[in-house]
């Protein structure tokens, strides 16, 4: 058994309220509802500067998705220090679970995305999920989903695979079950990797992902997948047009985002609380985007 695995049993064993299922779901009922009204938001746009460039925090006034969970704004959700790190937090205030968003306020393209965490990403809660990810407003109302995504989980189970890269959709209405294995790829990160860098490079026919445990993108990777246009064309189940998407076009409105949530492993519709019910924190001291050619 892993490191990871093991302790992330440990965990569930301790844990009063988790509930373990024959797949080995952890899960901690949240308190949210549709109506949940989120705290330690404010109707005032906040902006950080991280890595160079402007980020916007989001907010919700109600659950909204990934999750859905409440996504607070405040400094104590989302915060750069004095040594121009990220810090990203799920915090408890009362009854109430919130996570963290930041999204950047410029445009990007295709090009090299790098980021470099700078804790121990492989040693998450099993229902904490940070995502790092393209993303486009625009893009639902054409029938597209432009969002690659490199996500830290193991999706409220206690053992396997914690690292996923994905190109959108991987969900739809195109095989049997709903699931379109070939458009993501799932590894194992190490509980101790401290540091550990992790890139893709976004292009009109194919998108390479890289994962490097330590600072920098030197030895060997701890692993690399393509995604090429050899692929089938496959359609959302997140829109009711039938567009297919292969691999995203970028457009003036395609943003980088990085979020911290909790994962919906009941499927009650809400985020899942931490299975050992602490408050977690990440932290992010580098992103930088190439532009393509």
């Amino acid at each position: 058994m892993h490191k990871h695995a093991l302790l992330g049993f440990l965990a569930l064993m301790l844990v009063a309220g988790c509930e373990d299922d024959n797949d080995g779901v952890v899960y901690v009922a949240n308190t949210l509802t549709p109506n949940t009204a989120c705290p330690s938001n404010t109707s005032a746009l906040r902006l950080i500067a991280f890595a160079g460039r402007t980020w916007e925090v989001r907010r919700s006034a109600t659950p909204a998705q990934a999750g859905a969970n409440c996504f607070a704004s405040d400094a104590r959700s989302a915060w750069v220090d004095s040594q121009g790190r990220l810090h990203l937090r799920i915090t408890r205030r009362d009854d109430i679970w919130t996570c963290a968003e930041i999204f950047s306020a410029d445009g990007y393209g295709y090009g090299t995305y790098r980021f470099r965490v700078v804790s121990a990403a492989g040693d998450l809660d099993p229902n904490v999920v940070l995502g790092l990810f393209t993303w486009d407003d625009g893009a639902p109302a054409d029938g597209k989903i432009h969002e690659i995504d490199i996500e830290f989980t193991p999706w409220s189970r206690v053992w396997g695979e914690n690292l996923h890269y994905s190109v959108q959709p991987v969900m739809g209405p195109d095989t049997y079950n709903g699931q379109y294995d070939e458009r993501t790829e799932g590894l194992f990160l190490p509980p101790d990797a401290d540091i550990s860098l992790h890139e893709f490079v976004w292009m009109s026919t194919y998108v390479d992902f890289t994962s490097y445990i330590g600072p920098d993108a030197t030895g060997e990777p701890l692993h690399s997948w393509r995604f090429t246009d050899a692929n089938p064309v496959r359609r959302s189940n997140n829109t009711t047009l039938a567009t297919p998407v292969l691999i995203p076009t970028p457009t003036p409105q395609t943003s980088v985002r990085i979020n911290l949530w909790l994962n919906d492993g009941d499927s009650d519709g809400f985020g899942d609380a931490p299975s050992d019910g602490r408050e977690v924190e990440v932290i992010l001291d580098q992103f930088e985007f190439t532009p393509a050619g």
